[in-house]
């Protein structure tokens, strides 16, 4: 089998802390992160934790499959 390489992009902790400060309230801290960081973005977060869709103040887009 052959290896696969994962392109890894490091973002400064200020950036994704800053936003992700503002969830603390309703969301885990890994949770927060991974919804700052796409508003940061501005992009979509897929995620299989639809209740991350239902958190108040969420501005990104979260793509979760059908049920």
């Amino acid at each position: 089998m052959t290896p696969r390489c994962l392109d890894v992009e490091l973002w400064p902790h200020e950036a994704v802390a800053r936003a992700a400060w503002g969830h603390r309230h309703d969301l885990s801290i890994y949770d927060a992160s991974y919804v700052g960081l796409a508003d940061v973005l501005g992009i979509s977060l897929v995620t299989l934790d639809a209740r991350i869709g239902r958190a108040p103040g969420v501005l990104c887009t979260i793509e979760t499959p059908p049920a």
